[in-house]
């Protein structure tokens, strides 16, 4: 199989994946415990000003100021805010540079990608095919040599890949502790970072180094977490082990029965159960019982909440409800008490947006949207659909397999003419748990697949504003994929 196939194959996993009734929500930020620092340092560089990116008519970003008044027109691909320093990092052509307060470069647009300053004032950014780390006046204070650097962080350590190997780096560049990851995270809000101690496979998305652990073959190598000074809290002993949520991490030293873990690496609920899902809101996990291998809902001590009774079951939306199968295969809706809010009488219903809307998929095996009701706001007609972003679009497949974008009322707002389309790029990924996040476009664009098997990004007319081409994605398969 080509590179190029073999790319085109993951991104159409991940959307397959996007529709996995296994899909994790966010769940609450965990206390921190002391591992190695508790509290980020207090010499920090100040917040943006009041001046804010804003999107125009056109589509292009400008600059506005507190009292709505324009201060620079749209005339940018993509904005960050200006900083204290009054510059603000912009992108023009499909490259990034620095502007001034009168929207003059004071750093020429030379940067193929630039990430937004973390809190030490530095960005990421990549030019040619090596990363490193820029200042507020677009200086490189660490010079680019890493294939692949994320943001710092507020303790002052960023993740970056360099010869093979993920390792953490201090704000002079050089490591913060021993040790190369063949994969690593961020460090979580518990001051720890998943990582996989198997130094001689490599990375597992190679040159760009997104995806991590959400999508490696989780049966190679053994997984573990470290602290803030590279020591193990717990051990890399785990075939399966995920990041915490609510306290706990899913963990599987076999990779066949799972527990809990607790922060400290204990068990906190003893591994019993055949498959389950992380802890999200509100505070129920998913578990498949051994014996009967139904799934139900368990509490943070492991007691069944929802006794195993559905075929297969989804995290909890934000409208409180969860999407769940039973023995028939019928879905229906379900609230954290266990009660049915909607009887089983679909073929499949995924996760809610906070429009309120979700995919679901009728007895004609077409898929459209319903409300919390069970009534069709948007008739079944298409032959696939994602979740709306905040925006008030949704990906949808149309009867010839050509992609576009539909509104709430199901009505094509960008025509199907693409092999493949994705969410729109917000500013962050967190608010849009129901989404599969894909991060090759910048903030307010979004991927798509030409027939050709050109990816591009599109703003919400359609029309392609940064082209970018399989020659970007170089050596890996999930460039730029959280």
């Amino acid at each position: 199989m080509s590179h190029k196939s073999k790319i085109l194959t993951f991104i159409l996993l991940l959307a397959c994946l996007q529709f996995c009734p296994l899909c994790l929500g966010e769940g609450f930020a965990a206390s921190q415990p002391d591992n190695g620092r508790s509290e980020p340092p207090k010499s920090l560089e100040p917040r943006p000003d009041d001046w804010r990116p804003v999107k125009g008519a056109n589509g292009l970003y400008g600059y506005f100021d507190s009292d709505g008044e324009m201060r620079i027109e749209p005339k940018f691909q993509a904005a960050n805010h200006f900083m204290s320093n009054g510059k603000a990092w912009v992108m023009v052509g499909g490259k990034y540079g620095v502007i001034d307060r009168n929207g003059n470069f004071d750093v020429e647009p030379i940067f193929e990608k630039v990430r937004a300053p973390a809190k030490n004032g530095l960005s990421a950014a990549q030019k040619g095919d090596l990363w490193g780390y820029v200042d507020l006046q677009g200086r490189f204070a660490i010079e680019p040599k890493f294939s692949f650097a994320d943001t710092f962080d507020d303790f002052g350590l960023a993740r970056v890949i360099q010869k093979g190997g993920y390792h953490f780096i201090d704000e002079k560049g050089q490591r913060a502790f021993d040790g190369d990851f063949a994969e690593a995270t961020n460090f979580g809000p518990e001051n720890l970072a998943l990582v996989r101690a198997s130094s001689s496979a490599g990375p597992n998305s190679g040159e760009e180094g997104k995806g991590l652990l959400d999508f490696i073959d989780r049966t190679k190598g053994l997984l573990g977490f470290i602290d803030r000074t590279g020591r193990f809290v717990v051990e890399p002993v785990h075939q399966t082990l995920e990041p915490f949520k609510n306290g706990l991490a899913l963990a599987s030293v076999d990779g066949k029965i799972f527990g809990y873990l607790n922060l400290q690496g204990s068990w906190a609920i003893e591994p019993q159960f055949r498959a389950a899902s992380s802890f999200a809101i509100p505070a129920l996990a998913s578990a498949m019982d051994e014996e009967s291998a139904l799934w139900g809902y368990i509490d943070r001590q492991g007691n069944w909440v929802i006794e195993p009774q559905f075929r297969t079951p989804s995290d909890f939306s934000p409208n409180g409800l969860a999407a769940v199968a039973d023995e028939s295969g019928r879905c229906g809706l379900m609230d954290p008490a266990g009660r049915w809010v909607l009887k089983p009488a679909f073929k499949f219903i995924s996760y809610f947006s906070p429009l309120g809307l979700a995919p679901a998929k009728g007895d004609n095996e077409l898929y459209g949207f319903i409300n919390s009701t069970g009534r069709w706001v948007i008739e079944p007609a298409f032959r696939f659909v994602a979740g709306f972003s905040y925006e008030g679009l949704a990906a949808a497949e149309n009867e010839d397999g050509l992609w576009g974008y539909i509104d709430v009322e199901g009505r094509w707002a960008i025509p199907p003419r693409y092999k493949m389309t994705f969410p729109f790029t917000p500013e962050s990924w967190d608010a849009y748990p129901w989404l599969m996040p894909f991060d090759y476009c910048p903030p307010g664009l979004a991927a798509v697949i030409e027939e050709d098997k050109r990816l591009i990004c599109l703003n919400e007319r359609g029309e392609n504003r940064v082209p970018i081409g399989w020659d970007k994605a170089k050596d890996s398969e999930t460039q730029n994929i959280r």
